[in-house]
């Protein structure tokens, strides 16, 4: 289990980003994380994988992040933000193989090699092993991105918007996948979508964040309904349940219209 419990974070002297974080995300399940621009979403990813220190405490089982251990953590951690940077010369095949490097010094094996190929293929991307990270359009670099996350085989998995650049077909197809791996591998997968219909359909659990807090948390039938997203988003909407998936259609902002001044 991966445990989050008081988890605070401010950048130098500015105002906390995070203020009071805490969550459970459990294997084989998919915890989502929600929330309106600015609430804390990406910071949260970045303390978790971490990029950042925060007070508070991360926890994956039993094992506390003390400073000694948070070395440990690392190697079992496969953390995808939001934008990567691709300036390395490096093909695809390469850059999927560096998910597996555990250590500079790093000696590739066969089965590491085998490793990256079968995910390649998994995702479809096989055709694009030779070619350059600098070649490919931006969907094509966001599959390779997450190929590198996957191929490492990690205990958690931290997805911060993995589906920037990517069509629908692929988006679904890639939340399918995740889905399926989580499961049938006992992953933890901690996941930030903006999509709430994709979230209520692909999330187990959904961390709902506003202002640096935690404002709800639970299943996506709990968490998404008409008064929190109106709350929340400051968006009427209506919340069907399709056959046990819910259907969010945005009707209106809350917010005063803007005036047109007459000159």
């Amino acid at each position: 289990m991966l445990q989050v419990e008081r988890l605070k974070f401010a950048y130098d002297s500015s105002e906390p980003i995070l203020r009071n974080i805490h969550f459970n995300a459990v294997p084989g399940e998919i915890t989502g994380i929600i929330g309106p621009n600015g609430s804390g979403k990406s910071t949260l990813m970045k303390c978790i994988a971490g990029l950042l220190k925060p007070e508070g405490t991360i926890r994956l089982s039993k094992d506390n992040t003390s400073p000694a251990k948070k070395k440990r953590l690392g190697q079992w951690v496969s953390y995808l933000p939001q934008e990567n940077s691709f300036r390395a010369v490096l093909t695809v095949f390469e850059t999927v193989l560096l998910g597996r490097m555990q250590s500079l010094s790093w000696r590739v094996g066969k089965e590491d090699l085998t490793a990256v190929l079968k995910m390649l293929e998994t995702l479809g991307i096989e055709m694009l092993a030779s070619r350059f990270l600098g070649e490919l359009s931006g969907g094509q670099r966001q599959m390779v991105w997450m190929a590198q996350a996957l191929v490492r085989q990690p205990m958690v998995l931290l997805f911060d918007e993995p589906l920037n650049s990517l069509d629908i077909r692929y988006a679904l197809e890639i939340l399918d996948m995740v889905k399926e791996i989580t499961a049938l591998k006992k992953i933890i997968t901690v996941i930030v979508l903006h999509d709430l219909n994709l979230v209520g359909k692909y999330a187990d659990k959904i961390i709902l964040l506003r202002d640096g807090d935690v404002y709800s948390s639970g299943t996506p039938k709990t968490v998404l309904t008409m008064e929190t997203i109106r709350s929340v988003y400051g968006v009427n909407c209506k919340v069907a349940n399709n056959d046990g998936v819910l259907q969010i259609t945005p009707l209106c902002s809350i917010r005063p219209k803007f005036e047109r001044t007459a000159h």
